[in-house]
């Protein structure tokens, strides 16, 4: 009764080793074969679809200099501002410090107002400052993603051309798309003068943050555009059109 005991607990033991041995070796002499549904997901899987060219690397980089480059100039350009409007006071102060008819109390009102004014003025350009800075980030990341898109659909579009398919409807497609993303990245190189001379305006009846808005408002639609023709791309390749 022991012996028969024994041996079936060794039984139960051992089964589930030689049961899994035998399913990872059925695994590994049939692996599963690539499929053709694999090439048709969606891009941002990144199936079937060859890396990034290097020169597409060269051109985001290129891209991200100028961007950065722009967001620099503008922010040199409200230091400077901020210098101007210090001297600006400074002159003012000392005209009026000198001037014959000015009494004590005229000074300390002349030096209250200027007062108002300046932290007004400071107030404007960091409300500008930093929603701008926050705008130009994140339009430079939405064009790289567009631009990644097209590349990627350049790439498959190749693919299928190679293999004797009609893709002139597609290129057409990425074509305007290019376009697209062309005039954002103009009208985007055109923000910085623009957030400069908003935040240099001495305006109390406009809203800094909501006029930002407005005037990357060109920008956004050009993107949305872009995105809108690669979207029809991706769904023709996928289509296989």
């Amino acid at each position: 009764m022991k012996k028969t005991l024994i041996v079936t607990l060794a039984l139960l033991l051992v089964l589930p080793l030689i049961t899994s041995a035998e399913n990872n070796q059925g695994r590994g002499n049939n692996p599963r074969s690539p499929e053709a549904r694999d090439f048709d997901r969606p891009l941002n899987r990144g199936v079937g679809i060859p890396m990034i060219a290097e020169g597409f690397n060269l051109d985001r980089e290129d891209l991200k200099r100028k961007m950065a480059s722009s967001t620099e100039d503008w922010q040199d350009k409200m230091k400077d501002y901020r210098e101007q409007i210090k001297n600006e006071r400074e002159n003012r102060w000392q005209n009026a410090s000198t001037s014959a008819s000015t009494t004590p109390k005229k000074l300390l009102k002349l030096e209250k107002r200027e007062e108002r004014m300046e932290n007004r003025l400071e107030s404007r350009r960091d409300r500008v400052g930093l929603y701008a800075d926050y705008l130009l980030q994140r339009l430079e990341r939405q064009i790289n993603n567009v631009a990644n898109l097209i590349t990627r659909s350049e790439q498959r579009t190749q693919i299928m051309a190679d293999s004797g398919k009609d893709v002139s409807q597609i290129q057409a497609k990425i074509t305007q798309a290019n376009q697209a993303l062309n005039l954002a990245k103009d009208k985007m190189a055109l923000l910085p003068d623009q957030f400069e001379n908003l935040a240099s305006s001495t305006a109390s009846s406009t809203r800094p943050v909501q006029i930002v808005k407005q005037s990357a408002q060109a920008v956004l639609e050009a993107i949305r555009s872009a995105h809108r023709f690669i979207v029809e791309a991706i769904t023709m390749i996928n289509n296989g059109q």
